[in-house]
């Protein structure tokens, strides 16, 4: 899974993906669902889909403490976010 495969999905299929974020922020029109971990930290902006009135993700924002730019340090991210979310 990369952040891309992220960007469309509802909060229920993110939450099933992910489990739930670390914490919640209000940024109208956006709300934000930040996961944190040692390591990196990933927020994901929720807009509402005037078709479905769902919130969707439409954007996000990861970070690395790896400064290496392959794919491999985003993966790393999201198996810890995901490992972190079933502990």
């Amino acid at each position: 899974m990369t952040p891309e495969n992220l960007v469309g999905l509802d909060e229920a299929q993110v939450t099933h993906f992910l489990g739930g974020a670390t914490d919640v922020r209000q940024a109208p029109p956006a709300v934000v669902w930040e996961y944190r971990t040692d390591t990196c930290a990933l927020d994901l902006f929720f807009y509402m889909d005037v078709s479905d009135k769902k919130l969707r993700t439409l954007a996000y924002d990861l970070k690395t403490s790896e400064s290496n730019t392959t794919d491999q340090p985003v993966k790393n991210c999201l198996t810890d976010i995901r490992r972190q979310a079933n502990s």
